[in-house]
């Protein structure tokens, strides 16, 4: 159990929240307005939430924020609000996997696949046994975190998998169609990512030790900008692709 207060930011999609959690426990979940700007929100949300649950913001202990893939827009205004929350003070800080949060607490036979929309026909994905985190503070997993079109996912995978996240209603079908095994589909809103996912599985990693400091942490695009493609000609993260 990580001891004192956890703040967890989830600003990866267009799904924001930030949740507070004390000594293990969730002490508030709040969600921001779908229609609003991340950057217009957060902060303000954060600041809701304290009120909330009545706990100013110099008693934080820890961070725990999502760090891609998801908006490249949105996962920088979600780290920087972190590292500005942090600044001056040695937090505790981790950066948690937005797909791998998905996963958590999915429940189904064989492998859980979390799902973002990448755009082009192609998706953010990854697999992992469905469960809770083992002793390194991560969950198993399956299929590397990348870029991928629906029928690479279901060449990939062996036996049933539960595809959960925003992208199964644009893609579930079409790996359902493909796949040779039963595919389970969890669809939004109970598949959208949220800071309390963020936060039990940051407390996780932080009990594990995989605490940085916050001005350290840095965003997983997977993908890159298309300025950065147009410039470099590649398109995806070094170990971070699809196979092709």
């Amino acid at each position: 159990m990580v001891d004192g207060v956890l703040l967890a930011v989830e600003a990866a999609t267009r799904a924001t929240s930030v949740a507070l959690v004390r000594d293990g426990e969730l002490l508030g979940e709040l969600a921001g307005p779908a229609e609003q700007d991340v950057a217009e929100s957060l902060l303000g949300i954060v600041d809701a939430l304290l009120g909330d649950v009545g706990c100013r913001a110099d008693e934080i202990d820890g961070f725990a924020v999502s760090i891609g893939p998801g908006s490249f827009t949105s996962l920088r205004i979600g780290l920087a609000t972190v590292k500005g929350l942090a600044f001056g003070r040695a937090h505790r800080a981790v950066g948690v996997p937005t797909l791998e949060a998905l996963a958590l607490g999915t429940q189904g036979a064989g492998s859980v696949v979390p799902l973002l929309d990448a755009r082009r026909g192609e998706f953010y994905a990854a697999a992992y046994a469905s469960g809770e985190p083992g002793a390194d503070g991560r969950l198993e997993v399956r299929l590397e975190a990348g870029v991928y079109r629906p029928e690479e996912i279901a060449d990939a995978l062996s036996g049933p998998i539960v595809l959960v996240g925003e992208g199964v209603p644009l893609c579930g079908d079409a790996i359902r169609a493909a796949h040779d095994a039963p595919v389970d589909l969890v669809t939004p809103p109970a598949g959208l990512p949220s800071a309390s996912r963020v936060a039990r599985l940051g407390a996780s990693m932080l009990e594990s030790g995989l605490a940085v400091h916050a001005a350290d942490l840095v965003p997983e695009y997977l993908r890159r900008a298309e300025a950065e493609v147009k410039r470099t000609g590649v398109r995806f993260e070094r170990g971070k692709h699809a196979p092709r």
